[in-house]
């Protein structure tokens, strides 16, 4: 049915509009409005998943801290530590740069290539302070930890948290910065050569496994032209 009627009285102008029409456009804006308030209800909860609690904070595995038998370490000091998903680190590969006093051989370090080709997955592990700091002491050594919290100088061949944005928001990274980078000779024999490997299987599966095996593999290749070099 049409209706027409005059526009604030004056006789002059008609508007004209269909009854059904209206209640359809009404509906329309009505089911619009609903859809993105359950967009904005989708993206608040989203956004809680990615809050952390607090003194709680988000490291990156990529070498032994993706053995599950190395975080029994951790976890036996105290602390929490949950896995929470993995991140694809693309311009970064592995490389073992600096020997171990503590095992006696070369260890991991993640360095930035600027390679496209270059693909890593790291594992991310949410912490609290008792965690975080165990990490630290693991990774630095109590006695570098500790300058490094006073904000004291520490060798330049030694690792230290680097905060890295991500999808998840702030994450830590563990690493050797370039200038205290020293190529280190290993084979895939070595004992951490395998855990490495082993945590690698755990931590990840499919196509992730195959890109950081293979990236595994490269590093201790690389590592060899070193003793080659030498």
């Amino acid at each position: 049915m049409r209706n027409n009627h005059f526009n604030h009285g004056d006789p002059r102008v008609f508007i004209s509009y269909d009854s059904n029409l209206c209640n359809t456009l009404i509906g329309n804006v009505y089911n619009h409005k609903k859809a993105i308030e359950t967009r904005k209800f989708k993206m608040v909860k989203q956004n809680d998943s990615n809050k952390l609690k607090e003194n709680h904070k988000r490291v990156e595995g990529y070498g032994s801290l993706l053995n599950c038998k190395e975080r029994q370490k951790i976890l036996c000091i105290g602390g929490m530590m949950k896995a929470i998903r993995e991140i694809k680190r693309t311009r970064w590969k592995l490389s073992f740069d600096r020997r171990s006093i503590k095992r006696c051989e070369a260890v991991l370090n993640l360095v930035e290539t600027g390679n496209h080709a270059d693909i890593y997955w790291t594992k991310v592990y949410e912490v609290d302070d008792e965690a975080f700091n165990a990490i630290m002491d693991r990774e630095m050594g109590r006695e570098t930890a500790r300058k490094w919290l006073c904000g004291k100088r520490i060798k330049p061949d030694s690792y230290r948290p680097i905060k890295m944005d991500s999808e998840l928001g702030e994450t830590y990274l563990f690493i050797i910065l370039e200038e205290g980078r020293k190529l280190t000779p290993t084979s895939e024999s070595s004992k951490y050569v395998q855990i490495v490997r082993e945590g690698i299987c755990e931590s990840f599966s499919g196509e992730e496994r195959d890109i950081n095996l293979k990236a595994l593999e490269k590093a201790v290749i690389e590592s060899k032209k070193q003793r080659l070099r030498s």
